[in-house]
């Protein structure tokens, strides 16, 4: 992913970057390249009727519109900062976000010591600093690029202060909660059977960033539900067993690219999808019930 350093330019908190005659293309998400010039016409216009924030020295453009999505807000907006992350060294430059923030947005934050470099925009306004820095947003096959992925993991694992954190042995179970879509059914069941086996169940509600981070570190095997949570994966050390519990149904290779991009092997338990009623009838949308006997022949694997 190209960086990209721009005189004259503005950015709002969404990634959008507008330079004095134009949409910055090289730098849009995808989702905007698919619509034509008239969209890009009002995005121009809006961005220039708004309110600008005068900001000295250098605003770093990193998020998107989909920034309060887990998977894409790690992923994809933290691995572009982290391409950007010589410019965040910089006295004179900013990372600017949203100002309406999640628990896991302030979480990462935190995690990676950046409180005093995030500037926070209204989400109506403009940022308009001497300098846009910004940079590609990834495709489908760069995100998962191997190298660029394990370079960003020890990024995050330098600034989290976890690189010496080893694993301990530690088999993890990572549920999701009944009322988000595609929830275990019978998760209850599931949770019996890996607790007589001594793993140790959660669904990460409650727990803050770097507890999970933790978790993940000490796991040698991570057994979860297709999710967000499976970000976390980036905390793993590589040589982790990791089984995904997913939609028979649905081909979803996002965890398992990931995973081999970070050196982790992977298996995949397909899953009987459920959906409830009056809800949408779509593969990622459905609740999953995952044999318990098949289940058990495999986690008998793993002693």
């Amino acid at each position: 992913m190209k960086a990209y350093r721009l005189h004259g330019a503005i950015a709002n908190p969404f990634g959008i970057v507008t330079t004095p005659t134009s949409i910055h293309n090289e730098s849009l998400h995808p989702v905007f390249n698919r619509y034509g010039l008239a969209t890009k016409v009002r995005l121009v216009a809006s961005a220039l009727l708004k309110h600008k924030i005068r900001l000295e020295g250098d605003a770093i453009s990193f998020c998107s519109v989909i920034y309060d999505n887990y998977y894409h807000f790690t992923i994809e907006c933290l691995q572009r900062l982290f391409i950007l992350r010589k410019h965040l060294e910089k006295n004179y430059a900013v990372a600017i976000m949203p100002e309406i923030l999640g628990h896991y947005h302030r979480d990462w934050i935190e995690l990676l010591g950046l409180q005093e470099k995030i500037f926070l925009i209204a989400l109506q306004g403009i940022a308009k600093p001497e300098r846009v820095v910004t940079c590609g947003y990834p495709s489908a096959g760069e995100v998962h690029n191997a190298g660029v992925l394990t370079d960003f993991r020890s990024w995050v694992l330098e600034r989290a202060k976890l690189s010496e954190t080893e694993s301990e042995g530690l088999k993890l179970f990572i549920g999701r909660r009944p009322d988000r879509r595609h929830s275990l059914i019978n998760q209850s069941d599931v949770y019996d059977l890996l607790g007589s086996y001594g793993w140790v169940c959660t669904d990460f509600e409650g727990m803050s960033l770097a507890e999970q981070a933790i978790l993940m570190r000490r796991a040698s095997h991570v057994l979860a539900v297709h999710g967000a949570a499976l970000s976390n994966l980036i905390f793993c050390n590589p040589g982790v067993e990791v089984v995904e519990l997913a939609n028979m149904t649905w081909e979803n290779k996002v965890f398992e690219n990931m995973a081999s991009a970070l050196g982790l092997s992977y298996r995949r338990v397909g899953c009987e999808p459920f959906y409830r009623p009056g809800g949408q009838k779509r593969a990622n949308f459905a609740d999953l019930f995952v044999d318990i006997v098949r289940l058990r022949r495999l986690v008998n694997l793993y002693g």
